[in-house]
């Protein structure tokens, strides 16, 4: 009897340490999700796929903190950052009130998911569009009742000023609509062509998608004809075949560190260019932003109910 709960217990704390949540949710972790998705991703260089734009459909468990959220007309993707708070970017909201906004969760199969009602939006001030491009662009979304965390719904870490290596692959999970084709050939007769999202032929999203992102020095992250740059707040991530598509602005960027996951970055827009003569696939350059250096606001809006780590 006695070694049965001493391997009862070992096996406990060792669940506990790996960031199992036990029956009452109460020893959820941030950051910690199925551990064959971080080893597949772990020391990830130079990925490749077959398809354009990557993606691979995510499992159970993969992204607890992943969530679909339907505003007024609008589809994006956000994260569980607490058990009553979700961050999403700003530019899906639009002038969506909390009763004409629906969080979906707790599964990677939309029609399989939870949902939960809304009690209000919190905007980032400072939020504005720049040509393509938008600065500041956060919101946080307050839940009316706390989610109960488990294996499938928890929360991403967070931490202050997170730092990235040039080039360095990160992870990107979004319930974004799946790319297939460039509608019009002549948009593609040229490399470097600006492919207009209305010209994407895409499906309706059935499920949470994962891509690797290669993150981008800020030089080569033009995102419109008169040259527009990211300022030191945004990151900027993609290329041929990794990239974000319609629904999955607000969606999570993430980073491995001390073996957790670590939310680095918002999607927030992006510019599609075409590969000569290709209408399968194109270059993305997508923008996100750095969620680390907004750790003060979140702090202040959540009441300490969401805080960065050092």
């Amino acid at each position: 009897m006695i070694g049965k709960i001493f391997i009862f217990l070992f096996v406990a704390i060792l669940a506990l340490a790996n960031g199992d949540c036990g029956t009452d949710g109460e020893g959820c972790a941030c950051g910690k999700a199925n551990k064959n998705k971080m080893d597949y991703y772990y020391g990830m260089a130079h990925p490749r796929t077959k398809r354009a734009f990557g993606s691979r459909r995510s499992k159970e468990g993969d992204w607890p903190w992943a969530v679909s959220l339907q505003f007024s007309g609008k589809a994006c993707s956000g994260s569980i950052v607490g058990k009553k708070w979700i961050l999403t970017a700003q530019s899906c909201i639009g002038g969506s009130t909390p009763l004409q906004t629906i969080v979906f969760f707790g599964n990677p199969t939309i029609t399989s998911m939870n949902s939960t009602k809304v009690k209000m939006l919190h905007l980032l001030v400072g939020f504005k569009q720049v040509g393509e491009n938008y600065e500041n662009d956060l919101a946080l979304i307050e839940l009316e009742k706390n989610l109960t965390f488990n294996a499938n719904v928890h929360s991403i870490c967070i931490m202050k000023d997170l730092k990235a290596d040039e080039k360095e692959i990160a992870v990107f999970a979004g319930y974004g609509r799946p790319f297939y084709y460039i509608r019009n050939q002549s948009l593609v007769e040229k490399d470097k062509q600006v492919i207009p999202p209305e010209e994407l032929f895409m499906t309706n999203a059935e499920s949470l998608q994962e891509t690797p992102i290669a993150l981008q020095p800020w030089g080569d992250c033009k995102m419109n004809a008169s040259g527009t740059r990211i300022n030191s707040t945004t990151a900027c991530g993609g290329k041929t075949a990794h990239g974000t598509t319609d629904g999955d602005a607000g969606g999570p960027l993430m980073l491995i560190r001390d073996n957790k996951w670590v939310l680095f970055g918002v999607a927030s827009t992006g510019r599609y260019e075409s590969i000569g003569g290709d209408r399968l696939a194109m270059d993305h350059y997508g923008l996100y932003t750095k969620v680390g250096q907004y750790c003060d606001w979140l702090s202040e809006t959540t009441g300490k109910a969401v805080e960065c780590g050092a």
